[in-house]
């Protein structure tokens, strides 16, 4: 499966190899929004150290399903806070592939 990065915030988890990471999704009605999940910090990439519970900015090491248009379906490292592990992501907030 190629991989790309997906634009993020981070922030500490609950250990110390964990983060919970805010990306950034696409709904079915075609409307943007955020949604969180955990990941392990090596498929993370931090643009700048962890400061105490602040987020960052950040990348996710994420799988291309597939894509149509300006948008990709994208599966994460973890499952997302409602439940699911592949989410629609625009394009534009994909950094590189493999």
């Amino acid at each position: 499966m190629p991989e790309a990065h997906l634009r993020c915030q981070a922030r500490r988890g609950l250990f110390d190899e964990e983060m919970i990471v805010t990306i950034p999704i696409v709904t079915t009605g075609n409307a943007d929004k955020e949604a969180e999940c955990y990941a392990w910090s090596d498929s993370v990439r931090l643009d700048t150290p962890l400061r105490g519970d602040e987020k960052v900015e950040a990348t996710l090491r994420v799988g291309i399903l597939h894509g149509q248009g300006r948008e990709v379906a994208v599966v994460l490292p973890q499952e997302m806070f409602h439940g699911s592990n592949v989410a629609m992501v625009r394009t534009e907030n994909l950094v590189g592939s493999k």
